[in-house]
């Protein structure tokens, strides 16, 4: 009998353990992070809008069409040119509305992290992507009714503690050394900042493509000029990471 109990004893210890085994195995308690792999850096000074752009790739006897907006914005780096192929509509949005509202933007102090598009072969240049954070920055209760009301409107939702909404941006790096074209009126942002690209594959398993391949700027149309203008993105002038409320 004593016996009896031990092997019983032994039993439910063996099928604890083993459902144990199988809850651990089934819900794992540490994923692997994902490492980010900074493969451009560079420094934005300027911004400005254009019309009637046209862009395209020359690689020997192959003329390969560029896809970016014929009008839209665009920022300029010390290294490239960075055209905005989404999101442009809604910075220039919230930069209107940066001027009744307290806004900030980006994570860390005057830097920008856009993520770089894995190449599917065909691109003719890197593209990038990622949101941009903004957030209003004043606490709730600082804000007025009808302040809520224009934030709320304009995507802005409470995480808790402050007003937040990202901006999804994509857009495609051009070298400045491989451009036929000089970008001279543009808007300073005030300042100079970094700007990184990241990709999650090792420099051993990311290649950049074509960024000193030869790019031709050219008018939409024969008739058409293009069209440079600055303007003031107070926003970005804004980027400066979260801060606490003194309020």
């Amino acid at each position: 009998m004593k016996r009896l109990r031990i092997f019983t004893c032994l039993g439910v210890m063996f099928l604890l353990s083993g459902c144990t085994a199988l809850l651990w195995g089934g819900n794992k308690v540490a994923e692997p992070k994902t490492e980010r792999h900074i493969q451009i850096q560079d420094s934005v000074t300027g911004v400005f809008r254009y019309k009637n752009l046209a862009v395209s790739v020359v690689q020997g006897s192959k003329k390969t069409t560029v896809n970016v907006p014929s009008e839209g914005v665009a920022f300029v780096g010390e290294k490239y040119i960075y055209i905005l192929t989404r999101g442009a509509d809604e910075l220039l949005s919230l930069n209107k509305l940066a001027t009744q509202i307290p806004l900030i933007s980006g994570r860390e102090e005057n830097t920008l992290k856009f993520r770089i598009n894995k190449s599917s072969g065909s691109d003719s240049v890197l593209q990038f992507s990622d949101a941009l954070p903004v957030e209003v920055n004043e606490s709730s209760r600082m804000l007025s009714t009808e302040e809520l009301k224009t934030i709320q409107h304009a995507g802005f939702r409470s995480d808790g503690v402050r007003y937040v909404r990202d901006v999804y941006i994509t857009g495609v790096i051009i070298p400045k050394v491989s451009l036929n074209y000089t970008f001279d009126k543009t808007e300073s942002l005030g300042r100079t900042y970094s700007v990184q690209f990241y990709s999650l594959e090792s420099g051993t398993d990311f290649h950049p493509v074509n960024l000193a391949t030869n790019i031709v700027v050219t008018p939409l149309a024969l008739t058409a000029d293009i069209v440079f203008f600055p303007i003031s993105l107070s926003l970005l002038q804004l980027i400066n990471g979260p801060s606490p409320f003194g309020h």
